[in-house]
């Protein structure tokens, strides 16, 4: 018979409270954007201690369409081992896409079973489900049935959507998912903890030896003078906190500007050098020194705080200012 319950609000291990709604459950449908291995790993256990279980939905999302936060290869894993699943995921690397961020978890349970669902925060992760300060109220079918068929009826509308979502049998836009996901780990490899230790700017600084590039900063300047010679002339370099942005700056200006077969004249470009704080301006000053001993300070113009006025500017080759001098000159 049903045993009809009060909603309940639960903020420590969310697991707990979802296993205990597993004995009868019929159908479980999830909502979670972060879907990591801890997740799975749960999910292939509520399969395995529910008896009368037929069917488990999970909807998902690339998030950003580069999967950081969703284990794509151990999904499918779980798909395949399991029948009952099924799973669809957002197509959040189209422009037009919202994305998706409800967190539910249904258990439509069979007859004389009282359904329940589970809606807060909670990812299917680690410290979604038992480590993390998250927060879940649990709605009770019999308690709100008005409540609990809006929420369900959420989940099916969003499974219905064949526009935003794919299913992930369709290969080929797995596949397009999968290598999006490999393309950006390829792209931010994350250095050692020592080279992390050697980076940074404070300790290099004060060093009396030459700074030294890594690996990973000497592949951003090659991919740079790779796409000079194939006729690009806008570049990106996207690189962590404390992983040596501006070295790999001023080196790769360093190069540049020894490189006769890039410019082919004398005639080279001025830098412009853009930082919110002067701080920061002054820090990229001594790295451009640091990486190029052959600059001079008159060939620096500081027009930032009061070091200099625009009208002081004699056409010195690196020039560095703040955002808020910048505009104040535009204005």
């Amino acid at each position: 018979m049903n045993n009809i319950k009060q909603n309940e609000f639960i903020f420590t291990k969310l697991e707990a409270s979802i296993k205990k709604e597993n004995a009868h459950v019929n159908e479980i449908k999830i909502v979670s954007p972060f879907i990591n291995g801890k997740g799975i790993k749960f999910m292939q256990e509520l399969i395995d201690e529910a008896k009368h279980l037929k069917s488990l939905k999970i909807i998902t999302t690339t998030f950003d369409g580069k999967s950081k936060f969703l284990d794509l290869d151990g999904l499918v894993k779980f798909k395949n081992k399991n029948q009952i699943v099924d799973v669809i995921i957002e197509n959040s690397y189209l422009a037009n896409v919202d994305r998706l961020h409800s967190k539910n978890i249904i258990f439509v349970k069979t007859k004389d079973h009282n359904s329940v669902a589970f809606v807060g925060s909670s990812n299917m992760t680690d410290k979604g489900l038992s480590t993390g300060k998250e927060s879940s109220v649990r709605i009770d079918q019999d308690f709100n049935p008005q409540i609990f068929q809006k929420i369900n009826d959420y989940f099916d509308e969003l499974w219905q959507n064949k526009t935003d979502f794919f299913n992930i049998s369709d290969q080929m836009q797995l596949n397009l998912a999968l290598s999006k996901k490999e393309r950006y780990e390829n792209c931010f490899v994350t250095p050692s903890l020592e080279e992390l230790k050697e980076t940074d700017f404070y300790s290099q600084i004060t060093k009396n030896e030459p700074m030294q590039l890594f690996d990973y900063q000497k592949t951003a300047i090659q991919n740079i003078f790779t796409n000079i010679e194939n006729g690009y002339k806008k570049h990106l370099i996207v690189m962590a906190t404390g992983t040596g942005k501006t070295f790999t700056i001023m080196s790769f200006i360093q190069q540049y500007y020894e490189n006769a077969d890039i410019h082919k004249s004398n005639d080279l470009p001025r830098v412009l050098y853009l930082a919110p704080r002067n701080e920061i301006l002054e820090q990229a000053i001594a790295t451009l020194k640091k990486a190029n001993s052959n600059v001079l300070d008159d060939e620096i113009f500081k027009f930032f705080s009061s070091h200099n006025k625009i009208s002081d500017y004699q056409e010195e080759p690196f020039i560095f200012t703040s955002y808020n001098s910048a505009i104040l000159y535009h204005q």
